[in-house]
């Protein structure tokens, strides 16, 4: 027979000595364990826009220096590997050529 744990003192209790009381809650525990493992859609979506109402979004100003910055750096870096492309390919084309 399986010991049942207490799940405020974390004690393993015996199934003979568990009070009315202690069964209910555990058993009752169970039960709500069961229902918060099944994935419900609707359950989904409010709980995301929970998540989403929590989020510090930010101002337009900051989101546009902030869009500005990514769009510099994604430039630099096109420029920097373009070059690097350009440079090997002379390189390799003079070294094939010979």
């Amino acid at each position: 027979m399986a010991k049942k744990v207490d799940p405020k003192t974390k004690k393993k209790l015996d199934a003979k000595k568990v009070d009315p009381k202690t069964k209910k809650k555990l058993d009752a525990k169970k039960k709500n364990d069961s229902k918060k493992r099944r994935f419900s859609l609707v359950r989904y979506f409010k709980e995301t826009g929970n998540e989403l109402k929590k989020v510090n979004w930010p101002t337009r100003k900051s989101l546009i220096s902030y869009s500005l910055a990514v769009l510099a750096f994604i430039a630099i870096t096109a420029v920097i590997i373009g070059g690097a492309d350009f440079a090997l390919g002379l390189g390799l084309k003079a070294i094939t050529t010979k």
